[in-house]
């Protein structure tokens, strides 16, 4: 224990004061530390007692000051890595959202040639035998429509030629047999 006294002419004396043993103390704590009692400070003048109060205060205060330095540097560091990790998101959300709106492009231009305003492939038969593409506009739909002819029509398309090409006979069985399964 420190007692800190003031001596004449302002001069202050520090005394270190060591707990007092007991034999009966010793002996009941034989592998423990001996339990130290607070001294009273009935010896102590007030002006010793209010030294030794302001100087435990002053260590109680850079003691508090010390912690709570240490504590903003800590709060500093977590400060910048927050900081740092909420750039990266913010870098990541916006490779996100353009790769979104990439994706959603990519979509609009698919559903373009599959949906609404799809070119569609049909076949159109010509008297003299020969068979062009022709690309028509139209929605998914209409294109549906237009690949599910019925059986009546595509047999009345069909000229005295056109059923004597084993190729074209072939594509409008397989076009009339599709027909049949979907509806």
């Amino acid at each position: 224990m420190v007692v800190v006294t003031a001596g004449p002419g302002g001069a202050h004396k520090v005394l270190l004061i060591s707990p007092s043993s007991s034999s009966h103390s010793s002996e009941c704590n034989v592998g423990s530390p001996p339990l130290r009692k607070r001294q009273r400070l009935t010896h102590l003048s007030p002006e010793e007692k209010a030294l030794r109060r302001k100087l435990k205060n002053r260590v109680a205060a850079q003691t508090a000051r010390d912690r709570k330095k240490a504590k903003m540097g800590e709060l500093e560091q977590q400060v910048l890595e927050l900081e740092h990790e909420n750039q990266k998101l913010h870098l990541e959300n916006q490779v996100l959202r353009d790769r979104t709106s990439e994706l959603m492009n990519e979509n609009v231009e698919l559903r373009q040639r599959l949906g609404l305003d799809t070119l569609v492939r049909k076949e159109k038969v010509l008297e003299s035998g020969a068979s062009d593409l022709v690309l028509l506009n139209g929605s998914s739909e209409s294109a549906a429509l237009r690949l599910r002819v019925p059986p009546q029509q595509v047999q009345a398309q069909q000229s005295s030629k056109l059923r004597s090409s084993p190729w074209i006979l072939t594509f409008l069985t397989l076009q009339t047999l599709s027909c049949i399964r979907v509806t």
